[in-house]
């Protein structure tokens, strides 16, 4: 059908200029020559007014009565709409997620870094144009966010010495580069690193005013399903199905090891080439046994994963392909930062340390890390001195720490010696075996 092909050209040309960028690889489009990252609010409009008239183009189309093959591609086009829609007008991340702004702005540049060298003209001058782009990507951010709390915190967790990683980065990939953006690019990068330092401190310094909501909510989300996704379950049916797949997977591990208990372990690859070669061996494995078992076509122009060694300017930004970036620590739950966070049990509240003081990952009020120790306590640190009551009578903890007990400021020291440990402030009646207060609705 001319009209529906020609609509779907018609849109996805314009979406691989205009989708939002994900660390995802799955997202990843190819973008066209000179292109650089803009959300400003005029950009904003023009995506929402461009997707309108899509949507109205599709819905006067009439595939009654065509071949099964045109219909199924009239869905998928429908899907791709809804797709955009999502992103536009129910999650807005544009205007809810700090972090969608972290993508925008150094995502471009580090997708281009993937490409394997010798890189071409083009690609040396997208590099300064996506960096000149991402002071100007930041200061569109603080024009259009109305974000949550959460958001703030996780995107001002994920810049966390981002500029100096950036700096590294970058400095590793000048000599790859053409003399003329070699001797630019220090200057571009010194601005995007000022520009990325400063946002950061402009989402910590907003965070006690940031309370818009993080969750879309169920009818959003049920558009997400059944428009999107094209499934046919309502979302509790989804949370169900959920929840049975992660209990059939976590017991089929289970038995998977105590299978292979008495198995060798292999040894790990003696060189990064025997590695490359082990994975691309099994990957062909992996494709002949989808072939030979019938459960997967594998077409001759189906691209391939690849591993190999990640050159020294990409090596500082893999956080931006990869989504973990909490630091390690020999006991997580007691994790220390100076800087507001969200506490890492059920209740997520913001967590904010007093002056010479650093939290841990627990709220004072709700979670309890462990079956002794006060969830989420103030501790202070060496050198610095205590901002909290010296402790009145009852027994000690393993560290000076706050009351768990609302209202309570009674200061504990070291271990308790037996159990179940009791509060010695004499008020709140507390003990490791009291009930804890709800989380608070949000």
């Amino acid at each position: 059908m001319t009209a529906l092909n020609d609509l779907n050209d018609q849109f996805w040309t314009w979406r691989t200029a205009n989708q939002p960028d994900s660390y995802d690889d799955v997202t990843r489009v190819a973008r066209p020559v000179g292109w650089t990252s803009d959300w400003s609010k005029a950009a904003i409009a023009a995506r929402r007014k461009r997707l309108r008239a899509f949507t109205h183009q599709f819905a006067a189309l009439d595939l009654t009565g065509q071949p099964v093959a045109v219909q199924v591609n009239g869905r998928l086009l429908g899907s791709a709409l809804a797709r955009a829609h999502w992103e536009l007008e129910l999650l807005r991340s544009w205007e809810r997620d700090p972090r969608f702004y972290v993508d925008q702005s150094l995502v471009p540049l580090y997708n281009g870094l993937l490409r394997p060298q010798p890189f071409s003209q083009d690609f040396s001058v997208s590099v300064i144009a996506h960096l000149r782009q991402v002071p100007r990507v930041l200061a569109q951010a603080r024009d259009n966010l109305i974000p949550s709390a959460e958001f703030a915190f996780s995107a001002a967790e994920l810049l966390d010495g981002m500029e100096e990683l950036l700096a590294e980065a970058m400095t590793a990939l000048s000599p790859s580069l053409p003399d003329e953006q070699a001797n630019e690019l220090p200057e571009q990068t010194r601005r995007a690193c000022a520009a990325l330092a400063s946002f950061r401190q402009w989402l910590l310094a907003g965070m006690g005013n940031f309370d818009a909501a993080a969750a879309v909510g169920p009818d959003a989300f049920s558009f997400y399903l059944h428009r999107v996704a094209l499934l046919p379950y309502d979302t509790a049916q989804m949370r169900a199905m959920a929840a049975q797949e992660w209990n059939r997977a976590v017991a089929a591990e289970m038995v998977a090891r105590r299978r292979a208990q008495a198995s060798p372990v292999l040894p790990p690859p003696a060189d990064l080439g025997e590695q490359v070669a082990a994975q691309q061996a099994a990957e062909v494995a992996v494709r002949q046994f989808y072939l030979e078992h019938d459960l997967l076509s594998q077409p001759q122009d189906l691209r391939r994963y690849r591993v190999a060694a990640t050159p020294p300017y990409l090596l500082p930004l893999t956080r931006l392909g990869c989504r973990t970036t909490r630091r390690a620590s020999t006991d997580p739950a007691m994790t220390l930062f100076t800087t507001p966070r969200l506490c890492a049990m059920t209740c997520r509240t913001l967590l904010r340390p007093k002056r010479g003081t650093v939290v841990l990952r627990y709220c004072t009020r709700v979670c309890m890390p462990s079956k002794w120790r006060c969830p989420g306590h103030i501790q202070t640190p060496p050198g610095v001195a205590s901002t909290t009551r010296q402790p009145t009578k009852g027994l000690p903890f393993t560290t000076k720490s706050s009351c768990c007990c609302p209202g309570c400021s009674t200061t504990h020291q070291g271990q308790p010696t037996s159990w179940p440990a009791r509060c010695g402030c004499g008020r709140c009646g507390w003990t490791s075996t009291s009930p804890w207060p709800a989380a608070p609705a949000r």
